[in-house]
């Protein structure tokens, strides 16, 4: 066993430059992968931190590039290929070597970061804010934004590589296939996925060798998707197929679209076209970083939590960096929650709450209000924190410190908020939203300690009973950002971990067992609790959680298999080497689920 490192420091191997595997390696195995678990972890998160830059023959070298914040890594996917057999095959790309290549030719960090650099020197938020740029209408693929050091960002621009896009992953988005993309190329017949940020800007990749393909946005789906940023998080529905999302706009008038995107009738046939819904056009909201939002069966409901920009007018933020051009946190400025039809469009009411922060939705659903049943009642469920200074503690060189006195990073809660009395919407009704009153949201209870928050993939959008996410222990580091998997029970609000001194845990994602029987697709069918959910509670947590989990005293990286009933572990895939500490994944299985029938909408 190598010599072991601080256990403030245990996180550090996981902010260094991670070592390419562009062809599939077997990791060993202890334990038994069960049978059923066949198809691919797919990670996204930051792979490289430090780059050398190019020297010419008569100039000295020139100091190392690095960035100062962990959400400014530059781009690298992960792909962990499950068997039959209960092997595990191992690789990674990155998807940033274009904008690598740019900086070592340039020796900076060009466009925009999300925290303050050492030395910006160009006019960033560049690629936020491409769509200033007006895109011809025969365009189908939205030109990208040149950087301030034009003649070199020239040779750069048409790479799909060109751009730091690596915070989440989704597969087969309606309407976004690549020209480049083979047919149903991996076993689990997916035909692209799409690395997402916050901002509007997608990258389609391979998904067997994880090569960027293309760079795009919204706006490839309809024209009116042009605004800057977009959640990173967006919403796919598991029973329809839709998929959902806003993009926030700047200008004179500035506003949130809100959107849907529906393939063809029980289809999701390659170059068919689909159908975009502007749901809501929100523009009395604060403009601010929203990095998820939630859906029910009946509603979208888009929370603005406290992470202001500090606009004026129809210009955009003109600072280096989000961070810098965010407004000083206000604790008298509410948080709001814009609840939207799914069926006819348009807000149908507004709710506020105490200010608060958060990154991620963990679930939400509707049912009959109980006062009234005729009307409706939301409950939302959120990872919590009370101000949003954790996004100033995510510089690597905090994240990275054996300092105990540095301020310590935040615990977040699952924060469970009520929306009650909803009218549903009519044909003849489509209020105005500056014209709905702002009702009070109700805090019913508070979970401490989740992030990264999954579900059941069939309960999503429905009543539930289990979470599962990372956890961070209060007596460890300032810096550590997560240390153990957490199971919570909403309904007894307890909770259970799994972990050891010295790992980081990577983001859980839940997988279920595959069953012919006690399943159902169908959003609407009860369970044995007379919940409105398409799968029983006997059911909702039988399955395995996965998670790649940094071992600090090895130094090294593994895949765990853990039971999600109990969080024991069931195996292990272990690693030669660190997996840099990344955001989100997701988990493809063997066979793609069937898209069940379409909501009927009436827009």
């Amino acid at each position: 066993m190598s010599s072991s490192p601080k256990p403030s420091s245990w996180a550090a191997p996981g902010f260094e430059n991670a070592q390419p595997q562009h062809e599939p390696i077997l990791l060993p195995i202890k334990g038994q992968i069960p049978p059923w678990l066949s198809g691919s972890l797919y990670r996204t998160g930051p792979g490289t931190f430090r780059i050398q830059p190019t020297s010419s023959d008569n100039s000295q070298s020139k100091p190392d590039v690095s960035v100062s914040h962990w959400f400014d890594g530059l781009g690298m996917n992960h792909h962990f290929q499950i068997t039959t057999k209960g092997e595990v095959y191992y690789s990674n790309r990155s998807s940033s070597d274009g904008r690598i290549a740019q900086i070592k030719q340039i020796g900076q960090v060009p466009g925009t970061t999300f925290g303050k650099q050492e030395d910006p020197c160009e006019n960033l938020f560049q690629k936020f804010f491409t769509s200033f740029v007006p895109t011809p209408k025969t365009t189908t693929r939205p030109t990208i934004g040149a950087d301030a050091n034009t003649d070199v960002s020239k040779s750069f621009s048409k790479r799909p590589d060109n751009e730091n896009i690596s915070v989440t992953l989704s597969a087969n988005i309606p309407g976004l296939s690549s020209h480049n993309a083979t047919k149903s190329s991996a076993s689990t017949g997916l035909r692209y996925l799409v690395a997402k940020t916050d901002a509007n800007r997608l990258q389609i990749l391979d998904p067997d060798t994880l090569k960027p393909l293309e760079l795009t946005t919204y706006a490839r789906l309809d024209p009116r998707l042009d605004g800057q940023f977009s959640a990173a998080h967006s919403c796919r529905d598991p029973f329809t197929g839709e998929y959902f999302n806003y993009v926030q706009k700047f200008g004179q008038r500035s506003i949130y679209k809100v959107f849907r995107a529906r393939p063809p009738l029980g289809s999701e046939r390659e170059g068919t076209k689909v159908k975009v819904d502007i749901l809501a056009e929100i523009a009395d909201a604060p403009m601010a970083y929203v990095h998820s939002f939630a859906i029910t069966r009946k509603y979208v409901v888009l929370s603005i939590w406290q992470s202001d920009y500090n606009v004026s007018g129809a210009s955009p933020p003109q600072h280096k960096d989000i961070l810098s051009s965010l407004k000083p946190w206000d604790p008298k400025r509410d948080a709001l929650f814009y609840v939207i039809s799914r069926e006819y469009g348009g807000v149908v009411a507004k709710f506020k709450t105490p200010t608060f922060f958060t990154f991620h939705a963990i679930n939400a659903y509707d049912t009959p209000s109980q006062s009234d049943p005729s009307k409706d009642t939301i409950t939302l469920d959120l990872t919590y924190y009370s101000t949003n200074s954790i996004l100033n503690l995510l510089y690597l060189d905090h994240m990275r410190s054996a300092d105990p006195s540095g301020e310590s990073i935040e615990i977040p809660s699952a924060r469970r908020f009520i929306l009650s009395d909803i009218t549903p919407p009519h044909p003849s009704t489509n209020p105005d939203t500056k014209s709905l009153s702002i009702k009070e949201a109700k805090v019913e209870f508070d979970i401490s300690n989740i992030e990264l928050p999954t579900i059941h993939p069939q309960s999503y959008s429905l009543p539930y009973r289990y979470a599962y996410g990372t956890h961070r222990a209060e007596h460890n580091a300032p810096g550590v950002f997560t240390d153990k998997i957490v199971k919570i029970d909403m309904k007894t609000r307890t909770w259970k971990t799994w972990g050891a001194e010295g790992y980081t845990t990577g983001e859980p994602i839940f997988v279920p067992r595959p069953r012919h029987t006690g399943r159902s697709s169908n959003p609407n069918q009860r369970n044995s609790a007379g919940d409105n959910t398409g799968v029983t509670e006997t059911d909702e947590d039988d399955g395995v959680v996965l998670s790649v989990v940094l071992d600090g005293f090895e130094q090294r990286s593994m895949l765990v298999v853990l039971d999600a009933k109990d969080l024991s572990e069931v195996a292990r895939a272990e690693m030669d080497r660190c997996v840099p500490l990344g955001f989100h994944g997701l988990f493809m299985g063997e066979k793609v689920p069937v898209v069940g029938t379409m909501q009927k909408a009436r827009l």
